[in-house]
């Protein structure tokens, strides 16, 4: 237990991370094993990778900083409050992007991969990357 606004840094091996209702910077990462933060605010340059597992982000970002959301093998999925502004670049080499926010459009630079790269809402300062070898990536408004 931390208190509710904290800059967390937390890195296993082999297991899940799982953070909720926490506001700060957050660099979390899991070399084999999901990595979850839910219901707070990031801010600054947080990181929430995996090199095997899924990356699943459901919260609010600051106005300005920047975030990635990142894994080689498995699934990224970020939902974010319907007024987030913010430019994204989102990529994977196999599988399929999929987001409901308006104005972005899926590009096929290959048979096998897909791409996001745009901006949403008014004088975006926040920069979203997310990225996966091999997993689909779903950016929605939640």
């Amino acid at each position: 237990t931390v208190p509710a606004t904290s800059d967390l840094s937390l890195k296993t091996n082999t297991g899940t991370i799982d953070v909720s209702g926490i506001s700060g910077q957050l660099v979390l990462s899991s070399n084999t094993g999901s990595v979850r933060a839910s219901s707070g605010t990031l801010s600054g340059s947080s990181m929430l990778t995996s090199n095997t597992g899924s990356i699943t982000f459901n919260g609010s970002i600051a106005a300005s900083g920047n975030y990635t959301f990142q894994t080689n093998t498995g699934t990224v999925n970020v939902s974010l409050p319907r007024e987030t502004a913010f430019r994204v670049d989102a990529t994977t080499d196999t599988g399929s992007i999929s987001t409901n926010f308006p104005g972005l459009t899926v590009d096929h630079p290959n048979p096998m991969g897909a791409q996001v790269h745009g901006s949403v809402g008014t004088s975006p300062t926040a920069t979203l990357l997310l990225k996966t070898n091999t997993g689909s990536i779903t950016l929605n408004q939640g």
